[in-house]
């Protein structure tokens, strides 16, 4: 059941996999299995409605995009290479929540399928989160691993947290770490608020920060219209590149 209900995640047809959702459900499929086709599930009557609406018109250039977009829902998670060779990495970002992020606990789970020694920290805050924190960022010092930068307007805002994305930028900083950043706002590099009314950063700490890592000779990629599967082959290529070159 579970292959099927892949199957129809990663095809065109909305309908089909409306159905194969309803019968994990009723077969008791495990929940993450699940709650990953309910966030497939969007993108596919996207694309189903894109294809649907560019057939009943005239513009074969809108026909052509719609199919391109069913046919990139198809391709196969196979298509990324296997990771088990590949240097650790871990995401940095601001987690608050939101639809970014959960965009990139996606991408997180492709790369973690296909065996990429990839690291984030799970929901929620507390000593676990901090411990996690740690310990990843250690392992990239150790093996000589990535600091994934999620560069949203605000990432690397200095906050109470002693765990943030601005300790965790500070912590590449002060080790040399190698980061790979990735633009998905307008605004880039980044530029976290900061200033005299500012609660945990009335100096400018952030921006400091972010000049000394992000610098203009440190390549970024611009993920703004890329899905999660191009994201999650993106930080592949560098992964197993730095291994290559080590």
């Amino acid at each position: 059941m579970e292959a099927m209900l892949r199957e129809a995640m990663e095809g065109s047809d909305s309908a089909a996999l409306e159905d194969a959702i309803g019968e994990g459900e009723r077969v008791g499929l495990s929940e993450e299995v699940l709650i990953e086709a309910f966030e497939v599930l969007p993108r596919v009557v996207e694309a189903a409605q894109s294809l649907v609406k560019a057939m009943s018109g005239s513009d074969l250039q809108a026909l052509q995009k719609a199919l391109a977009h069913a046919k990139e829902l198809k391709v196969n998670k196979k298509a990324l290479p296997d990771g088990k060779d590949a240097v650790p990495a871990m995401f940095s970002a601001r987690f608050d929540g939101g639809e970014m992020e959960q965009k990139f606990r996606r991408v997180h789970r492709i790369l973690e399928d296909h065996n990429f020694p990839v690291r984030m920290v799970a929901a929620g805050g507390g000593d676990d989160f901090g411990r996690s924190t740690m310990k990843y960022l250690s392992e990239l010092d150790e093996k000589g691993g990535v600091l994934i930068c999620v560069c949203t307007a605000h990432y690397a805002e200095k906050t109470k947290s002693p765990f943030s994305s601005f300790h965790e930028l500070k912590y590449a900083q002060d080790y040399s770490l190698d980061v790979l950043p990735l633009q998905v706002a307008d605004v880039y590099p980044p530029r976290p608020p900061s200033g005299p009314d500012h609660f945990n950063d009335k100096d400018g700490e952030a921006q400091a920060v972010i000049k000394m890592v992000l610098r203009p000779n440190v390549a970024f990629k611009d993920c703004r219209d890329l899905d999660e599967m191009k994201i999650a082959r993106v930080i592949a290529e560098k992964l197993l590149k730095k291994r290559s070159l080590a």
